[in-house]
């Protein structure tokens, strides 16, 4: 009798202990949506034989009713533009070393505006002004042209421009109390800053993994920030000073929420074995785009990874997640969550945008003269 009193409660103690290392993650299938949503097309680029196939911090932007797509081409140091609809290159927007016309460094992100004002950030700090004819209308030195030396992500920018005054988002430092907005007034070398990031995104997951990055939108005259760590949306209205944020409710029906901390120092420090382990155990709201042509948003959504594909051999499932999409109309309300397929695209936050067609996920190339991408969109707004 003790024998099995004995085994039961081994059994009970290694169920406990499964439990307690386990994210809550419903079985997406389980929701009844409220729209259809599914692969509507797959787009291709033609990419020259001296760049990479892939599609680095790609940008759609309209120019008499036509969709070019413009990306960020690494080996060669410059911004090319394709026809989306023809999937041909077009352009290639690049620059001198050397002389009044020159990036010295190396682009690392960029965002176009129109074919006068494509932004430009390299990895010595400038902040470039530039046009489709390789011409640089300003160029400014971040840490030095300007009062306070702001943070400038390495990536899309993105921007805003009004009168002499560009507004970008401060980043990479989370720290408490920082102001996320900058606004760099390129007539007189000021800089001021605005809204303050929120505690519950900096406790528990300061600095950790891909929980370290947040993203946002821009609709109108509001910017609505994604943190990854964070059921809710959190709205700044173009203007704002440094009050709090209007703060939506926009979390997935198959997560249990709150998300677990990740650190917390009170309790202990990590070691750097668990600081690179536990943010895969944590589902992560990665990204945040608005469909203007469907009035939807889609927020792409990371499982987390099971603890034995944590701990097995495999090079891409052991570090690599799964993803679904919640989608919410244009008043946030929820219409249904999605998978997609597992590790068939290239879900990353500079590797994903919008087109008429719908959400744009990269796939992983089996031929280096093309990029391709899957298009993704809701079918049908209410189901029958």
């Amino acid at each position: 009798m003790k024998y099995f009193f004995r085994i039961a409660l081994i059994i009970l103690f290694a169920v406990s202990l499964y439990g307690c290392g386990k994210t809550e993650q419903k079985d997406i299938s389980d929701l009844e949506s409220k729209v259809e949503f599914g692969l509507v097309g797959q787009k291709s680029f033609q990419i020259n034989n001296t760049s990479d196939w892939l599609m680095v911090i790609p940008q759609i932007f309209l120019d008499s009713g036509t969709q070019y797509l413009s990306r960020l081409d690494i080996p060669n140091n410059q911004i090319e533009i394709y026809d989306y609809d023809k999937g041909n290159l077009v352009n290639e927007i690049s620059f001198d070393k050397e002389g009044p016309n020159s990036i010295k460094g190396s682009i690392v992100g960029f965002q176009v505006i129109n074919k006068d004002s494509i932004f430009i950030i390299d990895n010595s700090s400038y902040l470039v002004i530039a046009n489709f004819k390789s011409e640089i209308i300003g160029k400014y030195n971040a840490r030095k042209d300007f009062t306070d030396s702001p943070n400038l992500k390495a990536s899309v920018i993105p921007a805003s421009i009004n009168s002499d005054v560009i507004s970008l988002i401060n980043y990479p430092i989370v720290n408490p109390k920082r102001m996320i907005t900058i606004d760099l007034n390129l007539k007189d070398s000021t800089i001021s800053k605005r809204n303050v990031i929120p505690d519950e995104y900096i406790n528990g997951f300061w600095s950790v993994g891909d929980f370290s990055w947040y993203s946002f939108v821009k609709v109108g005259d509001t910017r609505i920030f994604n943190f990854p760590n964070l059921d809710s949306l959190y709205i700044y209205e173009d203007g704002d000073d440094n009050s709090k944020p209007f703060k939506v409710y926009a979390g997935s029906k198959a997560i249990q929420h709150p998300i677990k901390d990740i650190v917390s120092p009170e309790d202990y420090i990590p070691s750097e074995e668990e600081l690179e382990r536990l943010p895969f155990t944590r589902p992560i709201y990665a990204r945040l785009l608005y469909d203007e042509y469907r009035q939807v948003y889609y927020r792409i959504i990371g499982k987390p990874i099971a603890e034995y594909l944590l701990d097995s051999n495999d090079p891409i499932k052991s570090r690599t997640r799964e993803y679904y999409i919640l989608v919410l109309d244009h008043e946030f309300n929820w219409l249904g969550e999605f998978d997609l397929p597992s590790y068939e695209n290239m879900i990353d936050i500079d590797l994903t945008f919008i087109s008429k067609e719908g959400i744009n996920l990269q796939r992983e190339s089996t031929d280096e003269d093309y990029a391709v991408f899957d298009v993704y969109s809701i079918i049908e707004n209410d189901k029958k």
